[in-house]
């Protein structure tokens, strides 16, 4: 039996929470249940996988016990929650959080029943890792440092995103269901596990969702400190390069940007962990871990679809393991690489990405021209468009990149040699296929016309690559030998972090835009003194002030209520048509005229189908169990009796364009910048209510 105690002292200590929660003091609750979710329920899994003490280090199975933890309750909330099981609430998550913890125990006790061996749970062992790895213990306080400080420059949440999944998880606190939850905010069906997470930490752990965005899975990404080290200290006996490989991550502007806001994202910096297992099982030559870990990425795509490019590369790697038997039967790896293919086609197809591949490709003699400065004019798959001149391009790599890696790569080019041989040992493969991957959609598609996001896969480019650091350090210091000191590398480190961190803060300050002081102060007043549940018409980007703060129902303004050339008249009746759009009823509306409008759309691609075999994305979902969805869920806001918002009022902030981020012409256009307000003060249709300065606030009268 393995670590047989471990689960005994995390119950108890559960329970104990439990107990003394009642006295006032929640901390224990919370720490045990943030233990629970991210370690142990993956820890209790890994020994019914691998029961033997030897089959895995230490180290090894805390990686991979993360690795499972992260997917293992989301994946049961889903299931449950999906066929009806059981709601989302308090006693269903401890119930399914002591099951995963406990029904593993019970497997290996049935399996091993003539063999049980309870280890003791060693605190010296943990004090003697911690003794003899105490850079480690410093540098992940260094990470956590870096991670937590912007929290407190910035008195809000950053950005818009965090406070969709914010809503997205109080709304199934509240309802006990996703589906439901759903239409009441804007989380999307096809991301669950991230607000299924979300909610699991809020209700085992008793915690505010709020500071789960603000403060707790901020420092997430910090994990990624245990491959880094892991692989440093394989590679390298100098403490030096240890040091420099482990925290180079934090010298790459993007990592730290996308740390502090966190959404769905946020789980993507676990690659290097999921790397590090594709490479053990390499290593090891280990098909029982290789699948464990292809199995994990298939349920990190529930999180975001980019995890589609993890489970490929696992799939690449089946074929290296696998590579004698290929040899000796070519047939049975073409069969397999069908299986392949076959695996990861309903993924690719149910996002999309199939339809933009087959495209690209089928207009590649149009898109073919190879562009050498393809970020001017460059349009990505959201639709934004990447424009820069010389400097900004430059900035784009200093942000994506940092200077860090930037001066890095360059002294390597100037210090290889004709004779250097580049051998890579089986545990890297992984990640230096995942370089070549996000090397493709940063610089490559988007020169051939491709619309992938080059800006967001640099900072995966970057931490694909970060295990090679100690390589790229010997060849420096083998070729410059006067910069062999110790004294280099700790200097490179620190200036390269220092200029990083202050793109890095320049960058964030761009997301304060969101939300303003002045804008939080006009919702706090509007959630004290307006009716509950108002209908606020207003800028698109102030859904996090509207939606959250003020706790009211928004309804993005069209671009002509602010038109100069719009008589009042004109701007009350479009006002109260956007208005109908916001509350439940509107929505409830929205979906039963969507169906319908599905309903006959199937019918008509269903007959194009058969006569010219159309494969378009709207038939792929003409399927009956997406039409039954829908039909759920009117049933279940029809059963709710919500009542209709009686009163409209109209919201403008100048505050969108007070930060950086407003001299994009976009987000100008987007949020009706220099919009002509003079309309709304006809009193015949609008009266003023609230004026801070910048915010602005007219009750659309009856």
């Amino acid at each position: 039996m393995v670590y047989f105690s471990l689960n005994i002292w995390v119950s108890f200590l559960f329970v104990l929470g439990l107990l003394i929660e009642q006295h006032g003091f929640p901390y224990l609750r919370t720490m045990v249940s943030l233990l629970i979710i991210f370690f142990l329920t993956g820890f209790s899994i890994s020994t019914v996988i691998f029961p033997k003490h030897n089959e895995l280090s230490k180290i090894e199975r805390v990686v991979l016990s993360f690795g499972l933890s992260i997917v293992a309750l989301p994946f049961f909330i889903y299931l449950t929650d999906k066929f009806n099981i059981l709601p989302i609430n308090e006693k269903s998550i401890i119930l399914q959080s002591f099951l995963l913890i406990w029904l593993p125990v019970v497997i290996n006790l049935i399996r091993f029943r003539k063999n049980i061996v309870i280890t003791p749970l060693k605190l010296k062992t943990i004090k003697k890792y911690i003794a003899t790895n105490k850079l480690f213990v410093w540098i992940l306080l260094l990470y956590f440092l870096v991670l937590f400080v912007p929290t407190l420059l910035y008195k809000y949440i950053p950005s818009a995103d965090p406070y969709v999944f914010l809503i997205g998880t109080e709304r199934i606190i509240q309802m006990g269901d996703y589906s439901l939850a759903s239409i009441f905010s804007n989380i999307y069906n096809y991301r669950t596990f991230f607000t299924n997470l979300t909610a699991a930490i809020a209700l085992l752990g008793n915690v505010d969702p709020y500071y789960i965005f603000k403060y707790l899975l901020v420092l997430l990404p910090a994990i990624i400190v245990v491959p880094f080290y892991y692989l440093a200290k394989r590679i390298s006996n100098n403490k030096n390069v240890i040091f420099v490989t482990t925290v180079s991550a934090l010298a790459v502007p993007t990592f730290i940007i996308d740390s502090w806001i966190v959404r769905p994202q946020t789980i993507l910096f676990l690659m290097p962990i999921i790397l590090l297992l594709y490479g053990l099982s390499l290593e090891k030559k280990s098909l029982k871990l290789l699948v464990t870990t292809i199995l994990i990425s298939i349920l990190l795509v529930k999180y975001h679809e980019v995890s589609l490019i993890f489970l490929i590369i696992g799939l690449i790697l089946v074929l290296f393991l696998l590579k004698e038997n290929i040899k000796k039967n070519k047939l049975g790896a073409f069969y397999l690489s069908i299986l392949i293919i076959m695996a990861i086609y309903p993924y690719i197809r149910e996002f999309g990405y199939f339809d933009v591949i087959v495209d690209a490709f089928v207009n590649l003699k149009k898109n073919l021209i190879f562009r050498l400065w393809f970020l001017s004019g460059y349009k990505n798959v959201d639709g934004a468009y990447i424009s820069m001149d010389a400097v900004g391009a430059i900035k784009y790599y200093l942000v994506g990149i940092g200077p860090f890696f930037i001066a890095l790569t360059v002294l390597g080019f100037l210090s290889i040699k004709k004779t250097s041989i580049v051998i890579i040992k089986p545990v890297l493969i992984p990640y230096f296929i995942s370089a070549l991957v996000f090397f493709t959609i940063a610089e490559v598609f988007p020169r051939l016309g491709l619309g992938f996001l080059p800006e967001r896969a640099l900072p995966f480019l970057m931490l694909s690559i970060i295990p090679f650091t100690p390589n790229i350090l010997f060849i420096i210091t083998k070729k410059w030998r006067g910069l062999n000191k110790n004294n280099f590398f700790l200097f490179t480190i620190t200036v390269g972090l220092a200029i990083s961190f202050i793109i890095t803060y320049n960058i964030v300050a761009t997301h304060q835009g969101w939300s303003s002081t002045k804008e939080v102060e006009a919702a706090l007043w509007i959630k004290s003194n307006l009716p509950e549940k108002s209908i606020i018409v207003t800028q698109p980007a102030n859904y996090p002030m509207v939606a959250y703060y003020a706790e009211s129902y928004q309804a993005i303004a069209p671009k002509f209520l602010f038109d100069p050339n719009i008589s009042s008249v004109e701007k009350y009746n479009l006002t109260k048509e956007v208005a109908k759009t916001a509350y439940p009823q509107g929505l409830l509306e929205f979906i039963k005229n969507n169906l319908t409008d599905k309903i006959k759309k199937c019918l008509q691609t269903k007959l194009l189908t058969a006569e010219n075999n159309d494969n378009s994305y709207l038939t792929r979902n003409c399927d009956e169990s997406s039409l039954s969805d829908n039909l759920k869920k009117i049933k279940k806001v029809e059963g709710l009796n919500l009542k209709i918002p009686e009163n409209t009022y109209i919201l403008y902030s100048h505050d969108k364009f007070i930060y950086r981020y407003a001299i994009s012409k976009e987000w100008q256009e987007s949020n009706f910048y220099e919009g002509d307000l003079s309309g709304f003060d006809d009193t015949t249709y609008f009266q003023k209510i609230y004026d801070n300065g910048p915010v602005k606030i007219w009750k659309v009268l009856n």
